[in-house]
Protein backbone atom coordinates (compact mmCIF):
# COMPACT_ATOMS: atom_id res chain seq x y z
CA UNK A 1 0.00 0.00 0.00
CA UNK A 2 2.92 2.46 0.89
CA UNK A 3 4.58 1.50 -2.09
CA UNK A 4 1.68 1.99 -4.31
CA UNK A 5 1.03 5.80 -2.57
CA UNK A 6 4.65 6.51 -3.31
CA UNK A 7 4.42 5.86 -6.80
CA UNK A 8 1.45 7.54 -6.96
CA UNK A 9 3.23 10.58 -5.01
CA UNK A 10 5.89 10.67 -7.47
CA UNK A 11 3.77 10.48 -10.24
CA UNK A 12 1.79 13.72 -9.25
CA UNK A 13 4.94 15.41 -8.56
CA UNK A 14 6.22 14.56 -12.38
CA UNK A 15 2.98 15.81 -13.39
CA UNK A 16 2.95 19.41 -11.90
CA UNK A 17 6.96 19.55 -13.01
CA UNK A 18 5.84 18.90 -16.84
CA UNK A 19 2.67 21.83 -16.08
CA UNK A 20 5.30 24.37 -14.80
CA UNK A 21 7.73 23.88 -17.70
CA UNK A 22 4.79 24.07 -20.20
CA UNK A 23 3.30 27.10 -18.46
CA UNK A 24 6.88 28.69 -18.70
CA UNK A 25 7.47 28.00 -21.98
CA UNK A 26 4.05 29.28 -22.61
CA UNK A 27 4.94 32.36 -20.90
CA UNK A 28 8.50 33.11 -22.55
CA UNK A 29 6.53 32.83 -25.47
CA UNK A 30 3.62 35.12 -24.58
CA UNK A 31 6.42 37.75 -23.19
CA UNK A 32 8.03 37.43 -26.60
CA UNK A 33 5.88 37.79 -28.80
CA UNK A 34 4.53 40.89 -26.85
CA UNK A 35 8.03 42.35 -27.60
CA UNK A 36 7.91 41.73 -30.96
CA UNK A 37 4.45 43.29 -31.19
CA UNK A 38 5.64 46.26 -29.01
CA UNK A 39 8.79 46.35 -31.33
CA UNK A 40 6.69 46.10 -34.44
CA UNK A 41 4.49 48.99 -32.85
CA UNK A 42 7.35 51.06 -32.29
CA UNK A 43 9.03 50.53 -35.90
CA UNK A 44 5.79 51.85 -37.40
CA UNK A 45 5.39 54.90 -35.09
CA UNK A 46 9.35 55.23 -35.93
CA UNK A 47 8.16 55.22 -39.86
CA UNK A 48 5.58 57.22 -39.80
CA UNK A 49 7.03 60.24 -38.02
CA UNK A 50 9.83 59.64 -40.32
CA UNK A 51 7.37 59.67 -43.35
CA UNK A 52 5.48 63.51 -42.08
CA UNK A 53 8.87 64.88 -41.24
CA UNK A 54 10.53 64.04 -44.50
CA UNK A 55 7.23 65.58 -45.89
CA UNK A 56 7.79 69.02 -44.04
CA UNK A 57 11.68 69.12 -44.46
CA UNK A 58 11.02 69.09 -48.26
CA UNK A 59 8.72 72.25 -48.12
CA UNK A 60 11.21 73.91 -45.55
CA UNK A 61 14.38 73.15 -47.40
CA UNK A 62 13.04 74.35 -50.61
CA UNK A 63 11.98 77.06 -49.41
CA UNK A 64 15.59 77.94 -47.73
CA UNK A 65 16.79 77.26 -51.15
CA UNK A 66 14.92 79.88 -53.17
CA UNK A 67 15.69 82.24 -50.09
CA UNK A 68 19.42 81.99 -50.61
CA UNK A 69 19.09 82.05 -54.85
CA UNK A 70 17.55 85.46 -54.46
CA UNK A 71 19.05 86.89 -51.69
CA UNK A 72 20.05 90.28 -52.42
CA UNK A 73 23.83 89.84 -50.71
CA UNK A 74 25.15 89.38 -54.40
CA UNK A 75 27.89 86.82 -52.97
CA UNK A 76 25.70 84.25 -51.34
CA UNK A 77 24.16 84.37 -54.65
CA UNK A 78 26.74 83.53 -56.97
CA UNK A 79 27.50 80.63 -54.61
CA UNK A 80 23.85 79.27 -54.66
CA UNK A 81 23.90 79.49 -58.66
CA UNK A 82 27.47 77.57 -58.87
CA UNK A 83 26.38 75.18 -56.62
CA UNK A 84 24.66 72.03 -58.44
CA UNK A 85 23.05 70.43 -55.15
CA UNK A 86 21.70 72.74 -52.13
CA UNK A 87 21.88 71.20 -48.69
CA UNK A 88 20.83 71.63 -45.36
CA UNK A 89 21.31 69.81 -42.13
CA UNK A 90 18.22 70.84 -39.31
CA UNK A 91 17.09 69.92 -36.22
CA UNK A 92 13.82 69.01 -35.56
CA UNK A 93 11.78 67.63 -32.90
CA UNK A 94 14.70 65.57 -31.55
CA UNK A 95 16.08 63.86 -35.23
CA UNK A 96 19.03 65.46 -37.36
CA UNK A 97 17.87 66.15 -40.83
CA UNK A 98 20.43 65.85 -43.70
CA UNK A 99 18.73 67.70 -46.69
CA UNK A 100 19.97 67.28 -50.41
CA UNK A 101 18.15 69.56 -53.22
CA UNK A 102 19.27 67.79 -56.36
CA UNK A 103 17.39 68.89 -59.78
CA UNK A 104 15.69 65.94 -61.93
CA UNK A 105 17.59 66.37 -65.14
CA UNK A 106 20.81 64.76 -63.96
CA UNK A 107 18.39 61.53 -63.38
CA UNK A 108 17.19 59.42 -66.00
CA UNK A 109 13.84 60.85 -67.22
CA UNK A 110 11.23 58.36 -67.07
CA UNK A 111 9.45 60.20 -69.99
CA UNK A 112 12.13 61.49 -72.60
CA UNK A 113 15.33 59.35 -72.05
CA UNK A 114 16.97 57.81 -75.37
CA UNK A 115 17.80 54.30 -76.14
CA UNK A 116 21.30 54.72 -74.88
CA UNK A 117 20.50 56.46 -71.74
CA UNK A 118 18.17 53.42 -71.34
CA UNK A 119 20.83 50.70 -72.33
CA UNK A 120 23.61 52.19 -69.85
CA UNK A 121 20.74 52.80 -66.91
CA UNK A 122 19.42 49.31 -67.30
CA UNK A 123 23.45 47.66 -67.15
CA UNK A 124 25.93 50.50 -65.01
CA UNK A 125 23.04 51.46 -62.58
CA UNK A 126 20.63 48.23 -62.61
CA UNK A 127 23.03 45.58 -63.04
CA UNK A 128 21.64 43.88 -65.72
CA UNK A 129 24.14 42.23 -68.63
CA UNK A 130 24.75 44.30 -71.52
CA UNK A 131 22.88 41.86 -74.00
CA UNK A 132 20.10 42.13 -71.60
CA UNK A 133 20.56 45.83 -71.00
CA UNK A 134 20.01 46.18 -74.78
CA UNK A 135 16.95 43.91 -75.12
CA UNK A 136 15.24 45.95 -71.75
CA UNK A 137 15.76 49.74 -73.15
CA UNK A 138 14.29 48.15 -76.65
CA UNK A 139 11.11 47.16 -75.00
CA UNK A 140 10.91 49.63 -73.09
CA UNK A 141 10.92 51.90 -76.36
CA UNK A 142 9.07 50.04 -78.06
CA UNK A 143 6.44 49.49 -75.74
CA UNK A 144 3.27 51.82 -74.57
CA UNK A 145 3.83 51.43 -70.74
CA UNK A 146 5.66 54.30 -70.73
CA UNK A 147 4.99 57.13 -73.09
CA UNK A 148 8.65 58.02 -74.36
CA UNK A 149 9.89 59.74 -77.81
CA UNK A 150 9.35 62.86 -79.47
CA UNK A 151 8.45 65.81 -76.59
CA UNK A 152 4.84 67.58 -78.39
CA UNK A 153 5.25 71.11 -77.63
CA UNK A 154 1.57 71.90 -78.55
CA UNK A 155 0.03 70.50 -75.80
CA UNK A 156 -1.50 72.91 -72.95
CA UNK A 157 -3.37 72.93 -69.74
CA UNK A 158 -4.35 69.35 -68.70
CA UNK A 159 -2.41 67.82 -71.56
CA UNK A 160 1.14 69.47 -71.03
CA UNK A 161 0.32 68.93 -67.27
CA UNK A 162 -0.30 65.38 -67.92
CA UNK A 163 2.91 65.14 -70.14
CA UNK A 164 5.29 67.23 -67.45
CA UNK A 165 4.84 64.43 -64.80
CA UNK A 166 5.27 61.35 -67.01
CA UNK A 167 1.67 61.25 -68.45
CA UNK A 168 3.29 60.50 -72.00
CA UNK A 169 0.84 60.59 -74.88
CA UNK A 170 -2.39 59.32 -73.34
CA UNK A 171 -0.89 56.82 -71.10
CA UNK A 172 -0.63 57.20 -67.54
CA UNK A 173 3.18 56.36 -66.46
CA UNK A 174 4.51 55.58 -62.96
CA UNK A 175 7.70 54.70 -62.00
CA UNK A 176 6.66 51.37 -61.27
CA UNK A 177 5.92 50.64 -65.01
CA UNK A 178 9.58 49.36 -65.43
CA UNK A 179 8.34 46.29 -63.98
CA UNK A 180 6.48 45.04 -67.04
CA UNK A 181 10.14 45.82 -69.30
CA UNK A 182 11.68 42.72 -70.29
CA UNK A 183 14.20 41.14 -67.70
CA UNK A 184 13.47 43.55 -65.18
CA UNK A 185 12.80 42.14 -61.91
CA UNK A 186 11.83 43.32 -58.49
CA UNK A 187 15.78 43.59 -57.52
CA UNK A 188 16.66 45.26 -60.60
CA UNK A 189 14.05 47.65 -60.33
CA UNK A 190 14.91 48.28 -56.44
CA UNK A 191 18.11 48.81 -57.73
CA UNK A 192 17.08 51.24 -60.43
CA UNK A 193 14.21 53.55 -58.51
CA UNK A 194 16.60 55.78 -56.80
CA UNK A 195 17.78 57.35 -60.27
CA UNK A 196 14.60 57.40 -62.14
CA UNK A 197 12.83 60.70 -62.16
CA UNK A 198 9.17 60.48 -62.71
CA UNK A 199 9.41 63.99 -64.80
CA UNK A 200 9.92 64.02 -68.71
CA UNK A 201 13.19 65.19 -69.40
CA UNK A 202 15.89 65.65 -71.31
CA UNK A 203 17.25 62.25 -73.53
CA UNK A 204 20.05 61.73 -70.92
CA UNK A 205 21.29 62.89 -67.92
CA UNK A 206 23.14 66.38 -66.90
CA UNK A 207 26.12 65.29 -65.16
CA UNK A 208 27.07 68.76 -63.70
CA UNK A 209 23.86 68.14 -61.53
CA UNK A 210 24.04 64.06 -61.68
CA UNK A 211 24.89 62.17 -58.07
CA UNK A 212 27.67 60.66 -57.96
CA UNK A 213 26.23 57.12 -58.67
CA UNK A 214 24.82 58.39 -62.40
CA UNK A 215 27.90 60.33 -63.26
CA UNK A 216 30.14 57.11 -62.53
CA UNK A 217 27.83 55.13 -64.44
CA UNK A 218 27.39 57.81 -67.41
CA UNK A 219 31.68 58.51 -67.07
CA UNK A 220 32.57 58.05 -70.41
CA UNK A 221 29.94 61.17 -71.41
CA UNK A 222 30.72 64.52 -71.70
CA UNK A 223 29.21 67.07 -69.24
CA UNK A 224 26.44 69.44 -70.64
CA UNK A 225 27.54 72.77 -70.39
CA UNK A 226 24.31 74.04 -69.58
CA UNK A 227 24.93 74.94 -65.68
CA UNK A 228 21.60 77.16 -65.85
CA UNK A 229 19.08 74.25 -67.36
CA UNK A 230 18.15 73.42 -63.91
CA UNK A 231 14.50 73.20 -64.41
CA UNK A 232 11.39 73.52 -62.19
CA UNK A 233 11.33 69.75 -60.81
CA UNK A 234 13.87 68.24 -57.93
CA UNK A 235 14.41 65.11 -56.22
CA UNK A 236 14.95 65.73 -52.47
CA UNK A 237 16.75 63.38 -50.22
CA UNK A 238 16.55 63.14 -46.50
CA UNK A 239 18.26 61.42 -43.82
CA UNK A 240 16.89 61.53 -40.77
CA UNK A 241 18.56 60.19 -37.50
CA UNK A 242 16.42 60.03 -34.76
CA UNK A 243 18.93 58.77 -32.03
CA UNK A 244 18.86 55.11 -30.97
CA UNK A 245 20.05 53.40 -34.24
CA UNK A 246 16.46 54.77 -35.67
CA UNK A 247 18.17 56.20 -38.89
CA UNK A 248 15.76 56.44 -42.11
CA UNK A 249 16.46 57.42 -45.56
CA UNK A 250 14.10 59.07 -47.84
CA UNK A 251 13.09 60.58 -51.30
CA UNK A 252 11.02 63.23 -52.60
CA UNK A 253 10.16 64.22 -55.75
CA UNK A 254 8.87 68.09 -56.36
CA UNK A 255 7.73 70.75 -58.65
CA UNK A 256 8.22 74.23 -57.91
CA UNK A 257 7.33 78.20 -59.32
CA UNK A 258 9.56 80.99 -59.40
CA UNK A 259 8.39 82.83 -55.99
CA UNK A 260 8.80 81.90 -52.76
CA UNK A 261 5.12 81.68 -52.18
CA UNK A 262 4.86 79.22 -55.27
CA UNK A 263 2.86 76.52 -54.78
CA UNK A 264 5.05 73.56 -53.87
CA UNK A 265 3.85 69.73 -55.68
CA UNK A 266 5.02 67.35 -53.79
CA UNK A 267 5.13 64.60 -56.92
CA UNK A 268 6.32 61.39 -55.28
CA UNK A 269 6.38 60.76 -51.98
CA UNK A 270 8.38 57.56 -51.69
CA UNK A 271 9.03 55.42 -47.97
CA UNK A 272 11.08 56.50 -45.69
CA UNK A 273 13.80 53.54 -45.38
CA UNK A 274 15.65 52.25 -42.40
CA UNK A 275 19.12 52.53 -43.01
CA UNK A 276 20.47 49.01 -43.90
CA UNK A 277 17.42 47.46 -45.39
CA UNK A 278 16.47 48.00 -49.31
CA UNK A 279 12.78 48.78 -49.83
CA UNK A 280 11.01 50.49 -52.50
CA UNK A 281 8.67 53.56 -53.00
Amino acid sequence: MMALQKKQAGTAIALVLWLLAAMSVTVAGAVSLSRDEVSLADDGLASAKAFYLGKGVARLVMHDRWLVNHSPDAIGKASAQSKAIFSRRYRIAGADVDAEVIPSVGFVSLVGSNFETWRNAFGELGGMEPSAAERAANDLLGSKAIGVGIRPTNLTGFGAYKYKYGGGVGNIAHVESLLRVEGVTRDIYERLLGFIAPFSGPERPNLIFAPVEIRSAFAGETASNDAAAIGSSFCIRLRMDFGADRIYTQRIWVTIGDSASAALELVRTERPVPVGRVDVG
